[in-house]
């Protein structure tokens, strides 16, 4: 008998209930057999794959792999390293969701616009300004919890800007929590993104408290001067997304393209597009160094510093996301042992990274 879709409610949405299958308990007893590495990515995915309701397949999947590891100890440190970190990040995240009691009820927020704002018409007549909101601090106080919401404004009363500093009336309401087949769940999906609350704006203070810092103003700028190019709205679109990391100008039907095509990543940016610059930069740094006639100068410590700035700098202009941000993390862990003199393997940089 086919196993039933999930039922998602929003009065759910702090709850995972969707069943993940019964892929985990072969992955207990299959991690059990290799390095510990593996172990400790089983231990970081079985909070993650196992819901509630199966309570008794993450046991069941722990007795196993214990069981057959006991002759070696050791390897069960990273077991239980992987499942205290997966543990401590679902607190983290249960610990910034919306209090039932501050669902649809008018709260003052307080911080940062966090993502370009978009102006968009949702039908004849009616705009709206949709983005995304860091709050550093709510009234009231038992509302605190989220930190990071995405907003739309139909009032229209106040230019926003990437960078500044606001104080907000809104409504909000958890993110939704519909299972679609074939589709990554919309809890998931906000998760990953870590949006904690939707909301409606309903009053913008015409106060601005902080202006935006340079790098909000650079990336504003680069996104205007891409907007009054003259070139189509595809292209303007895809132009934003790989330059800037905003995706919101792209044609619904791109994404549609991309996504048959298997393509969809290359309009996120992430350790692929870090990757790539890093690469670039470092070949074109090299070219030039090595023309360069001091035999004085450190050439390698150069190329290498110099591909990490660039890359860090593509990671700061497209947001410095969480994806950008693991590819930062990856690209300085390998690049600094070296550059220290330390041997480094590439297995030992990845735990490294990981950890």
């Amino acid at each position: 008998m086919a196993e039933q879709p999930c039922n998602y409610a929003e009065e759910s949405a702090r709850q995972p209930v969707c069943s993940a299958g019964r892929f985990p308990i072969f992955a207990g007893l299959w991690g059990s057999l290799y390095p510990s590495w593996w172990l400790f990515f089983l231990g970081l995915l079985l909070p993650l794959l196992l819901p509630w309701s199966q309570a008794g397949l993450v046991l069941a999947s722990l007795v196993a792999s214990t069981a057959l590891v006991q002759k070696h100890p050791k390897i069960q440190l990273p077991l239980i390293a992987g499942l205290i970190i997966s543990g401590f990040h679902g607190v983290e995240w249960a610990s910034r969701q919306l209090p039932e009691a501050c669902w649809r009820v008018p709260v003052v927020i307080e911080g940062r616009v966090a993502t370009i704002p978009v102006e968009e018409e949702v039908r004849t007549g009616q705009r709206r300004v949709r983005f995304e909101f860091v709050s550093e601090s709510t009234f009231p106080q038992h509302c605190d919890s989220v930190e990071r919401v995405r907003l739309s404004d139909w009032t229209l009363t106040e230019t926003l800007a990437l960078g500044q500093r606001r104080r907000l009336e809104v409504v909000l309401r958890p993110p939704p929590s519909q299972l679609s087949p074939g589709a990554m769940p919309d809890q998931a999906r906000y998760s990953a993104a870590r949006i904690d609350a939707m909301g409606t704006v309903r009053h913008v203070d015409p106060v601005v408290l902080n202006a935006p810092d340079g790098m909000s103003i650079l990336r504003t700028f680069l996104a205007d001067t891409i907007d009054h190019s003259g070139v189509s709205p595809e292209a303007r679109g895809l132009l934003k997304a790989l330059v800037i990391g905003d995706g919101s100008d792209v044609a619904v039907e791109d994404w549609q393209r991309f996504q048959r095509l298997g393509l969809i990543h290359v309009l996120v940016i992430s350790g692929l597009h870090i990757g790539l610059v890093y690469l670039m930069t470092q070949g074109l740094a090299a070219g030039i160094i090595n023309c360069l006639p001091s035999e004085r100068l450190p050439k390698w410590a150069v190329i290498r510093v110099t591909a990490v700035g660039a890359s860090l700098l593509y990671a700061l202009l497209a947001g410095f996301s969480v994806p950008t941000q693991r590819a930062m993390i990856m690209i300085t862990v390998m690049v600094v042992p070296r550059l220290l003199g330390w041997q480094v393997g590439p297995w030992t940089a990845l735990r490294c990274a990981l950890a």
